[in-house]
């Protein structure tokens, strides 16, 4: 059995997959003790452990730590983000110039996005504590992507630096109509400003490749809060969990990262 963890700032979830990559259970804790509990008749018969994590040094050590007391013995490894990857039937090409200063869990999903879009461009939009959008063409190249508040911070910032602003908590239930009282003025808002970034990035790749069809990822946990406000867009939530599953198995079979 594969440990898959994709480990956060301020969380870490996990998925089993098995050797043929069928996930055998998921789960999103942010107290390791109670996973291992929740799960030690799964963790008895994990072979190997490989680790996304854009935490820093201390939290990482931590999560080593951890494993290696509840599951000794058993090899870990901290996927990296590299330069390129071999899909085989593709190869994805990064388009940073220092690879390392773009997170493991955006090239993660670029990966697994490249693999389901095998001849079509695809935008990727991870919405999270930051949304990152990244533009991929049907050839595997990144054509570079953006980072911008997430929705609950973009709703935070207004709680805190405006006295006036106070809205409840954003829902599935906004729509992009414009708002008629402040509560909705700021949901609407927020939900435009998202929608809005996502459609730009389609018209863009397009620019760039125009002889492909464009396809529309989302994943992360607020994909529930815009899904049924951009019907041009599919949800993946597993994105960063496939790609690491494509990442450990390319490194297992010697294709290089």
């Amino acid at each position: 059995m594969l440990l898959l963890i994709d480990q956060g700032n301020t969380r870490a979830k996990f998925q089993l997959r098995d050797k043929k990559g069928a996930i055998a259970a998921s789960f999103n804790l942010n107290n390791l003790e109670i996973a291992e509990a929740r799960f030690s008749d799964n963790l008895k018969n994990i072979s190997r452990i490989v680790i996304a994590s854009v935490a820093n040094t201390a939290n990482k050590l931590w999560l080593t730590s951890f494993l290696q007391t509840f599951i000794p013995d058993v090899k870990i490894d901290f996927a990296v983000t590299g330069k390129s990857f071999d899909l085989v039937h593709k190869v994805v090409t990064n388009s940073y110039t220092e690879v390392s200063q773009m997170g493991i869990d955006r090239w993660l999903a670029t990966i697994a996005a490249a693999d389901y879009c095998r001849a079509e461009n695809c935008v990727v939009v991870d919405l999270g504590s930051a949304i990152t959008v990244e533009l991929i063409n049907a050839n595997g190249a990144h054509e570079g992507g953006y980072i911008i508040p997430g929705m609950q911070m973009m709703l935070k910032s207004l709680f805190a630096d405006t006295a006036q602003v106070k809205v409840p908590n954003l829902t599935a239930q906004q729509n992009l109509n414009p708002g008629k009282n402040t509560a909705s003025c700021v949901s609407s808002g927020i939900l435009n400003a998202v929608v809005g970034i996502i459609h730009r990035s389609v018209a863009q790749l397009v620019e760039l490749s125009p002889n492909s069809p464009t396809r529309v990822l989302l994943t992360g946990g607020d994909v529930a809060l815009i899904e049924s406000n951009i019907d041009i867009a599919e949800k993946k939530e597993n994105l960063v969990f496939d790609g690491l599953y494509l990442w450990q198995n390319s490194a297992i079979n010697g294709r290089g990262v």
